[in-house]
């Protein structure tokens, strides 16, 4: 069958009535449909314990996160209280910095038509759809000419080590750009410039866990798309740890949920494969390649 449209594709209601099926004797279309019904929901529970086991590993990774983040990796370590009641304790060697006394750079990528910027090729534009909490997915970018990152918007000129933020839809979620989009760009995230200083792995696993997403749903507004502004975020609060205890916390963060997104992935695909069994078994059952019994 022959789908018009390109945003939505859809198909004429005159060549649905058109559509020749397999129409065997009612019985056996009974018997046909109560064997449907039994399998497809045995496939839909496998899909949905499998949904619930990602729900699950998604949790359990915040949670690590949060709990490196926020107590580090020696569980004797003294305790101080930090001063803020949704924070609690934190090592007594740790201070709590505003963001904007941790990273020396803050600002917000191209806000004003930036779809105007947009080419058929170029460096990557990235958008908040570009990034999630796992890394920045370029597949699906957009694309602006080099000379315009690096020379108009050189302000928002993405650069190794710095951190991108969405802003609008999902906000806080964190990334940080690695060493091939160096030149890139960003439209309407917030952007830190990353330093010496400190981690960037770090603080971008700091804004994603409990304790930056707290902050930004605290401060966030609108009902169709959620959003913050950047003169909040520049004074939320986080526990910073020396230098060298962020890249032991990095370090133990990526050990540790790289084997929860292994297991993520896996039920991920297994859903899948239960999804094509099940369009795969009603397509047998009803054009009689399957002999239901």
């Amino acid at each position: 069958m022959r789908s018009v449209g390109v945003n939505y594709p859809a198909i004429n209601a005159s060549e649905i009535g058109d559509i020749h099926v397999n129409l065997p004797p009612l019985p056996r279309q009974t018997h046909i449909a109560a064997f449907l019904d039994r399998e497809t929901s045995r496939l839909d529970a496998l899909v949905a314990a499998k949904q619930t086991l990602i729900d699950l590993l998604a949790e359990k990774r915040r949670a690590l996160i949060t709990r490196a983040v926020t107590r580090g990796l020696n569980p004797d370590v003294p305790l101080n209280y930090s001063g803020l009641s949704w924070l609690g304790s934190v090592p007594v060697h740790w201070k709590i910095k505003r963001l904007k006394h941790i990273s020396p750079f803050i600002t917000v990528g191209v806000v004003v038509n930036p779809t105007s910027y947009v080419t058929n090729e170029g460096v990557p534009f990235l958008f908040g759809s570009d990034v999630t909490e796992e890394g920045i997915d370029i597949s699906n970018a957009r694309q602006i000419p080099p000379e315009v990152s690096r020379g108009e918007l050189a302000k928002t000129c993405l650069h190794p080590g710095d951190i991108v933020t969405v802003r609008v839809g999902y906000p806080g979620v964190t990334a940080v750009v690695p060493q091939e989009l160096e030149g890139a760009n960003c439209a309407s995230m917030m952007l830190a410039r990353g330093d010496p200083s400190f981690d960037s792995k770090w603080l971008a696993h700091v804004m994603n866990s409990r304790v930056g997403r707290y902050q930004f749903e605290v401060v966030q507004y609108g009902a169709a798309q959620e959003q913050f502004n950047i003169g909040h975020a520049v004074d939320f609060q986080f526990p910073v740890p020396p230098l060298p205890e962020q890249r032991r916390i990095v370090t133990h963060i990526e050990t540790e949920t790289a084997r929860l997104d292994a297991l993520r992935a896996e039920a991920k695909r297994t859903i899948e494969l239960l999804k094509e069994r099940r369009s795969a078994l009603i397509a047998a059952a009803v054009t009689g390649e399957l002999e239901v019994n």
